[in-house]
């Protein structure tokens, strides 16, 4: 994965985050919560779903509820093409964690990022409560997401049993 902002040394209190393009933005997510980033392919539809659920991913013996972060944040349905991918990652409610895939319009890139480099957000923002910050890179905003807090994880299980 390539990497971007580790200009110099990066301190220890450096934290790394995988920031994928979607929609004209750039979403960082805790490097330690991805698990993958898999090409883009065909997913199981589900009927009834909010229109930011894009359907299912079948990996492995497991049923992934794959997230489109545009629709969610109401900036419009993300279109797919050749370089949409999905990072898959863990999400954490109470004791339990869940895969999850998000989409992404381009391959993802490693950022390492010092806790003085990171602001928090601004209060009313359609993102607040869902970022952890805001990172400012080469002139460039990355939103900081808090995937706990992105995520309804019960409406998500609640339509992974009724698609299982």
């Amino acid at each position: 994965m390539p990497t971007a902002g580790s200009q110099g040394s990066v301190a220890s209190t450096a934290q790394a985050y995988v920031v994928m393009p979607l929609s004209g933005e750039e979403l960082g997510l805790p490097v330690q919560r991805v698990g993958g980033i898999l090409p883009m392919r065909e997913l199981a539809p589900v009927q009834g779903a909010r229109a930011y659920l894009r359907g299912m991913l079948k990996l492995r013996d497991e049923t992934i509820p794959v997230i489109d972060l545009a629709a969610r944040f109401g900036l419009g349905q993300t279109k797919t093409t050749q370089r949409t991918c999905i990072v898959i990652a863990q999400v954490q409610a109470g004791e339990q964690s869940y895969l999850v895939g998000f989409l992404a319009t381009d391959v993802p890139v490693l950022l390492n990022l010092g806790k003085e480099q990171i602001r928090q957000p601004a209060a009313g923002s359609k993102l607040e409560g869902c970022a952890m910050g805001i990172a400012e890179v080469d002139g460039h905003a990355k939103i900081l997401l808090d995937i706990d807090k992105v995520v309804n994880v019960s409406e998500l299980f609640y339509t992974k049993k009724f698609v299982n």
